[in-house]
């Protein structure tokens, strides 16, 4: 079954975008014009890919699936090649050592009154 395809402009679907996405839920794929040249289209995301046949889960391919799991903080971690820190020296983020941390804290906050 061919899908419904609806032909708009920005004007009607910023006017009535409740509308647009009640015909989007519906199957129906629209496609927004300017100037009868379009511009952007919307359709529901997963259903059946037309072009052969086969079942569209979301509109994510696999790294973004991937992405946007859930993970716990140790894959995380081990994912990006970090490691607990084993003490606070490493929270100065390598703040120069002839540089004094509280006059710079003070000179910031004096020159943000």
């Amino acid at each position: 079954m061919a899908k419904d395809i609806i032909h708009i402009s920005e004007l009607e679907a910023a006017r009535d975008f409740a509308g647009v996405m009640e015909r989007v839920r519906e199957g129906a794929e629209v496609v927004i014009e300017k100037d009868a040249q379009p511009v952007a289209v919307i359709h529901a995301v997963g259903g059946r890919d037309e072009t052969n046949g086969t079942e569209v889960a979301t509109g994510l391919s696999a790294t973004s699936k991937e992405f946007f799991a859930t993970s716990t903080f140790e894959e995380l971690a081990l994912a990006q090649g970090v490691h607990p820190l084993t003490g606070t020296d490493g929270l100065a983020g390598g703040w120069p050592a002839g540089e004094n941390i509280d006059e710079f804290i003070e000179t910031t906050y004096q020159s943000r009154d």
